[in-house]
């Protein structure tokens, strides 16, 4: 079961997985709205874990789209690996982005969507990534993210949205209520 396998990987990652239990389909669908599956080449994810958003990007895109998910934990890799053969799994890092797309001649990603605790990073990593993913966007791309409502009195939640508002050309941040916690999507445009 894929909120059991969250649940344990969370106990002994917590500042690698940063929740307990997987995103809803109402964040899944939310985080993914803004993106032009219609027209979109490229999309990312990073950190699919079970593949709460790597289902709804599936379903959507149109079947030329590449799909590449950056996964640093093992087990939650094998698990996309398996259970997502369609999906270009990168076991690594978010902050390889740059190189990776460089090393497969991919010049623009359309959207980036993420489910990574950026405010539990410390502040060099999420700048490295943001701006990873800001170089490597095309024009009026995404970066799509979220963090969860009881976070938002967290000094590192703050300091995550004045990094977004600084890096991109505008940030929204519209509430999902209807996820188990309740959820803000960061919705970044290049």
């Amino acid at each position: 079961m894929a909120s059991l396998r969250f649940f344990k990987t969370f106990l002994t990652s917590p500042k690698q997985i940063g929740a307990i239990l997987p995103s809803g389909v109402a964040l899944s669908k939310q985080i993914t709205a803004p993106i032009d599956f219609e027209n979109a080449k490229v999309i990312v994810e990073f950190g699919p874990g079970t593949g709460s958003f790597t289902r709804v990007l599936l379903e959507r895109k149109k079947k030329d789209t590449r799909l590449i998910a950056f996964e640093i934990n093992d087990e939650m890799a094998d698990f996309c690996a398996k259970e997502f053969p369609g999906v270009e799994l990168v076991r690594g890092s978010a902050e390889n982005l740059v190189a990776y797309l460089k090393e497969h001649k991919i010049a623009e990603i359309d959207a980036v969507v993420s489910g990574l605790p950026f405010a539990n990073f410390p502040v060099p990593v999420q700048t490295a990534i943001l701006e990873g993913v800001a170089s490597s966007l095309k024009p009026g791309g995404y970066f799509l993210g979220f963090t969860y409502f009881h976070s938002s009195v967290v000094p590192a939640t703050h300091r995550y949205r004045a990094k977004l508002k600084t890096i991109f050309k505008s940030v929204d941040r519209i509430a999902v209520m209807k996820n188990v916690p309740p959820a803000y999507v960061m919705r970044c445009q290049k």
